[in-house]
């Protein structure tokens, strides 16, 4: 996947932006990603979204309460820690002094804080920022391979850890690895 410091960044989020409401937000997400998971400090699971082909929404909706650890294989919670670990290295995406305010108090887009994103990371940064990591879920029939990234949202609030599936392409390894023994059998 590519990591953030090879994207070219949008040059005016903050126009290009500026009306979307927390829905909108969500849909895009919901959109963009496999599964969606938002995450209390302690990474126990508040929200859940995904692709219906990827997760149930029933199993979903199961996740609610959990600690995100109780839902992964054995073998991915050594990878969760430092995918957490990674993600507090990183500066949140709001900055508390940039949160939004009631609309009572709101201030105008132009008077906000640049983005998170515009001062220079330092190397560790722009590593942990760049890191997916895979993460197996067990399921009754298998595992459910989903590569993920986390962020804090804010300094206080909750973890946004964004998740593609990796089902197409252990698919295709398990084909290609078929094919090979089936040509060393002939």
């Amino acid at each position: 996947f590519p990591s953030h410091d090879n994207m070219k960044r949008f040059e005016s989020p903050k126009v290009d932006f500026r009306d979307l409401k927390a829905e909108a937000v969500a849909d895009l997400l919901e959109w963009a990603a496999d599964l969606v998971l938002v995450l209390d400090s302690q990474a126990r699971v508040i929200d859940a979204a995904g692709q219906a082909d990827t997760v149930e929404p029933a199993e979903l909706k199961r996740w609610r309460g959990k600690l995100w650890a109780d839902l992964l294989t054995q073998e991915s919670r050594g990878k969760l820690l430092a995918l957490l670990d990674a993600a507090m290295q990183l500066d949140p995406l709001q900055p508390a002094g940039n949160r939004p305010k009631s609309k009572s108090n709101e201030r105008s887009v132009d008077h906000r804080e640049t983005r998170t994103g515009d001062t220079k990371l330092s190397l560790a940064q722009q590593e942990a920022l760049s890191m997916w990591r895979q993460l197996n879920h067990p399921l009754r029939d298998g595992s459910l391979p989903i590569s993920y990234r986390v962020r804090r949202l804010h300094h206080e609030g909750p973890l946004l850890a964004i998740g593609r599936s990796m089902n197409p392409i252990v698919k295709l390894q398990q084909q290609f690895v078929q094919s090979l023994a089936y040509r060393d059998w002939e």
